[in-house]
């Protein structure tokens, strides 16, 4: 169930509560015109999905104290970035939009994709800037819940020897229904470590998705939005991008390519466009889209990906 905090033009903001949410565990689904055009159509990528990302953070944290009560403190707010997926999303600049603040504690693991989750890669957590109390901030595309759940004990681990106190956890993320529990037994994680810890803060864009394609909550403006064009029902899920998206288009649009390629085979086997969009968002009202012939549509994008494709660098030539 979701209830409405706050809708403008810009953004809406829905709370979503569960009878099994514990208390200091909140979730929230954001809902704006940025974030639906991003989840909805893979032509946006390299710079213009940076800076939609940044727009959109940049209205959740001017919200935050309406929508949490939480004020946030330039002396106990850490950003912490993973290299490279979470750095388009540049908390930095929207903090400073915000607040006008200057001096952003700032910290970053991974040295790119090849990160593995058992790796403490670039993983240095100084804090010599926070005074006492830290107020914890992270945004990202979380696909792989296992790899956030390792990072952020290890954080909890370093603060804890840094002997600092850890306020409050802020997300933002594109994430699934996975991260929602393992969030649920970290948030027991830090109550232990931290005795005055007050909660975990998670802001979905658009929607909680399904990690296994079945169910989901989404927000009613995102759902609407499908009805915009054909393809967008279709589109490849959000949680399989990664800091290619932004950083190495060449290498993202061969991956959009390669699922549309594999949307075009399954109309050769005989799906239909209503059979996959079913399977997807069993909601959506085929009909409103009239008669689609999967095939063609396919081959439609396919053509339009390809001439990205051609006017994009090849990442690979960097090598």
């Amino acid at each position: 169930m979701i209830n409405k905090l706050l809708s403008n033009p810009d953004i809406s903001i829905y709370r979503n509560e569960e009878e099994s949410d514990p208390a200091g565990f909140k979730k929230y689904i954001v809902s704006t015109p940025e974030t639906r055009y991003i989840v909805n159509d893979t032509e946006v990528f390299g710079i213009e999905f940076s800076e939609m990302l940044e727009k959109v953070c940049s209205r959740i944290i001017g919200s935050l104290e309406f929508i949490t009560g939480i004020t946030l403190d330039e002396n106990q707010t850490l950003v912490k970035n993973n290299v490279p997926s979470s750095l388009p999303f540049n908390l930095r600049d929207s903090l400073f939009k915000n607040f006008d603040w200057n001096c952003i504690q700032t910290e970053f693991v991974g040295s790119g994709a090849e990160v593995t989750e058992d790796e403490d890669c670039c993983l240095v957590v100084e804090l010599n800037g926070i005074l006492t109390d830290v107020q914890l901030i992270y945004a990202d595309i979380i696909n792989a819940p296992g790899f956030f759940e390792n990072l952020f004990s290890d954080i909890i681990e370093k603060i804890v020897v840094k002997k600092k106190k850890l306020k409050n956890i802020i997300l933002i993320v594109f994430g699934s229904d996975e991260l929602v529990g393992i969030l649920k037994s970290f948030l027991e994680v830090c109550k232990n470590h931290f005795p005055k810890f007050e909660s975990i803060e998670v802001f979905f864009l658009e929607a909680i998705f399904p990690q296994n394609g079945i169910g989901g909550i989404y927000a009613p403006e995102f759902l609407n939005s499908k009805y915009e064009l054909p393809t967008y029902p279709l589109e490849r899920c959000i949680l399989n991008d990664n800091g290619d998206r932004a950083y190495k288009p060449g290498n993202y649009l061969s991956s959009v390519i390669e699922y549309w390629t594999s949307i075009r085979d399954k109309a050769y086997d005989g799906y239909s466009y209503e059979d996959l969009v079913k399977e997807k968002y069993p909601d959506i009202e085929c009909s409103k889209f009239g008669k689609q012939n999967l095939m063609s549509l396919a081959e439609q994008h396919l053509v339009k990906l390809r001439r990205l494709s051609k006017c994009t660098p090849d990442s690979s030539l960097l090598k």
